[in-house]
């Protein structure tokens, strides 16, 4: 198995056999167990360091406690000027919340409102509610009545002319 021998360059390990020197390349698996078992170690230090450093504060807190005198009533003042503040603090937060709440129900409010301007307008266009087939009525009507209209205009405009041409003829016959 090719894959688990470490190229030769980066790592060798040397033994003597009988005091000739041979150079071996390590495998894969020396090497992980060699950083685990460094890394073992390494954690177990560590570890012991974090307790004794944690014992030692643990230690200095209770000294300091047993020196020095208390003074509930400062503790208690100054105790309560924070839970003043962060009530404060709270209320003005809130107030900005509903003030933001209600700004944002009034835009909603009103993006319903283009919303179904919008979508009336679009059926408008289409020709799917009863006000724009309305229209579309009245306009059909409109091209109907105009081309009737139209109609009686040149039927007058031919008789016109028709008048005109009898008049002018008599006008002629009357002169021979």
């Amino acid at each position: 198995m090719r894959s688990n021998i470490v190229p030769s360059r980066l790592a060798t390990s040397s033994k003597t056999n009988s005091g000739v020197d041979v150079s071996k390349p390590f495998t894969r698996a020396e090497l992980e167990d060699a950083c685990r078992r460094n890394k073992t170690k390494e954690i177990a230090a560590m570890a012991q360091a974090r307790k004794r450093d944690a014992i030692a504060r643990q230690n200095q807190r209770s000294t300091q406690r047993g020196m020095n005198a208390v003074d509930t009533s400062s503790q208690l003042r100054s105790l309560d000027a924070g839970v003043k503040l962060c009530a404060r603090k709270f209320n003005e937060a809130k107030a900005l919340a509903d003030k933001l709440d209600e700004e944002v129900k009034a835009r909603c409010d009103e993006l319903l409102g283009l919303e179904r301007e919008a979508s009336a307008l679009h059926e408008m266009l289409e020709g799917s509610n009863d006000d724009a087939k309305r229209i579309l009525d009245l306009i059909a009507e409109i091209e109907r009545t105009n081309e009737q209209s139209e109609r009686i205009l040149l039927y007058r405009h031919q008789l016109n002319y028709i008048h005109h041409r009898v008049r002018k003829n008599s006008v002629v016959w009357d002169s021979h």
